[in-house]
């Protein structure tokens, strides 16, 4: 695993406040993380695939148009199963919850401040387990 200085994560929300909210708060809280940003399912996924090598951690908002966030950590536990998913709610059902479940290692509820994200980010990159890899 590498140094948590050095973690490249990626945050996804369509609310363009949040986002900013985000990109000003982790770059104080985080100035030697790499970090990326997307407001739009799939601009995230092409983000994601542009960058995949610099890329850990996988911050996503599941309410979006189009896509959701659960089609963007589903298609990312798919094509990139070494990747924290990370889930980031406001509105939060039990249906939603047990879908981001199955695909994500934490779910966050929205508001959080980006100091307690930050923390959580850590907390989950260090806890989880690695992942199978048949042979």
């Amino acid at each position: 695993m590498k140094s948590i200085d050095s973690l490249g994560v990626i945050f996804v929300d369509d609310e363009k406040h949040i986002l900013d909210g985000i990109k000003r708060e982790m770059k104080k809280a985080r100035p030697k993380w790499r970090l990326f940003y997307a407001n739009a399912a799939l601009d995230a996924i092409e983000v994601i695939n542009n960058n995949i090598n610099d890329i850990d951690v996988l911050v996503c908002d599941i309410k979006m148009p189009i896509l959701s966030g659960i089609d963007v950590l589903r298609i990312a536990k798919q094509a990139y199963p070494r990747l924290l998913r990370i889930a980031l709610s406001g509105q939060l059902d039990v249906y939603t919850l047990l879908d981001s479940d199955k695909i994500s290692h934490l779910h966050i509820c929205k508001p959080i401040s980006s100091a307690k994200l930050s923390d959580k980010i850590v907390e989950a990159y260090w806890s989880r387990k690695p992942p199978k890899i048949a042979t």
